[in-house]
């Protein structure tokens, strides 16, 4: 257990310094990962076997709701088609930058997943709080739930909503994603390579492409 907190550790050492890279660097990320990890006392859920089933199964909850956003924003949103330049930058200028970098249209959805399911989990947890029937039947169907309920959420409020750059495709494949034939099938230009004076291959500049 006490290895799985450290290993953990490193992702949190990276999302934090990602996030405040002026004030955390890795290694201080893996301390706060560390201390806030222990301060949670993980060995509890080990206690018991109910115990350890019902938080391993309670991670359903949270999950479904983002597969059904992902779902839905990749194959009906935006129909496969994602302009990858803007995948690999938080500038203002990127069209998934949204509002101040936050995606509002992904939170409702998200909340409108799990949060029903909260009262049935509460309860799977602590069975001595009474909750009505239909919180625990509705907690087992949490998974199926939560993935449609978001998914059909997110499609509505984007219908409604469009976000900016729906449709929007890179003019240049300069990642190298497709085989020229892919490419004159999206109306991309292929990516050109070459060599340069010292024998490696040279990239041409530009946007990158896409519909993946």
């Amino acid at each position: 257990m006490l290895s799985d907190i450290t290993n953990l550790g490193y992702s949190v050492g990276m999302d934090l310094s990602g996030l405040l890279p002026r004030y955390v660097n890795i290694r201080r990320g893996c301390y706060v990962g560390l201390i806030l990890g222990m301060a949670l006392c993980p060995w509890e859920l080990l206690a018991s076997a109910k115990t350890f089933v019902s938080v391993i199964s309670s991670f359903s909850i949270f999950m479904a709701p983002l597969c059904g956003i992902h779902i839905s924003d990749y194959w009906i949103v935006r129909q496969r088609r994602l302009k990858l330049s803007d995948l690999y930058h938080s500038r203002p200028d990127g069209i998934y930058y949204y509002t101040s970098g936050i995606n509002w249209r992904s939170i409702i959805p998200w909340l409108v997943g799990w949060v029903p399911l909260l009262p049935g989990f509460i309860h799977s947890i602590n069975p001595t709080i009474m909750m009505p029937v239909g919180v625990d039947r509705l907690y087992a169907l949490g998974f199926p739930y939560g993935l449609l309920a978001s998914m059909a959420v997110h499609t509505v409020i984007n219908m409604v909503f469009p976000p900016p750059g729906i449709g929007d495709i890179d003019k240049d494949d300069i990642f190298g994603t497709f085989t020229p034939s892919e490419a004159a099938k999206l109306g991309v230009s292929p990516l050109e390579r070459g060599d340069d004076s010292d024998g490696n291959s040279a990239q041409s500049s530009g946007n990158g492409a896409e519909k993946v």
